[in-house]
């Protein structure tokens, strides 16, 4: 038997653990096939061993979450993205946690830029299908679901 949906509102805050985030805005997206995250200085760096890997910085400084971190990745692959604005890019896919209900979901994130966006974190339809209701007239479901439970 199917797992029970949880319901989602239009928007949600969301924690990220691999990468140290909490409580972070995200906007759902019907629409959007993946998942996105503001993202800058992203770079591809040799390390000792010789090994290629993709480096970036979450968020930005303008945002309360910013805290500056660098990641390293070596596990990424690229995609092809149709933006907001329609223009085919192609953008870095890595894949991380994230976390509503109390529960981890694995999801694959394009890092993008998103500063003249509302929301910094995007989760689109890969991600909602198997798990999740939208009830536009919601919003922070998770978050106080979780707060009922303290």
């Amino acid at each position: 038997m199917a797992k029970p949906k949880h319901i989602i509102g239009r928007m949600e805050r969301v924690h990220l653990p691999e990468w140290h985030l909490h409580q972070i805005p995200a906007k759902i997206d019907t629409g959007a096939y993946s998942c996105a995250i503001h993202c800058e200085n992203i770079h591809h760096v040799r390390v000792d061993d010789g090994t290629e890997v993709l480096s970036f910085t979450l968020l930005d400084p303008g945002q309360p979450h910013y805290h500056g971190k660098v990641f390293q990745t070596r596990d990424f692959t690229t995609k092809k993205v149709k933006s907001s604005t329609g223009e085919m890019q192609e953008r870095f896919l890595v894949r991380t946690i994230v976390q509503l209900f109390g529960e981890n979901f694995e999801a694959d994130f394009t890092l993008t830029n998103r500063e003249s966006m509302r929301f910094p974190v995007l989760l689109g339809r890969k991600l909602l299908k198997k798990n999740f209701l939208v009830d536009v007239d919601r919003k922070n479901l998770s978050k106080k679901y979780l707060d009922k439970k303290s």
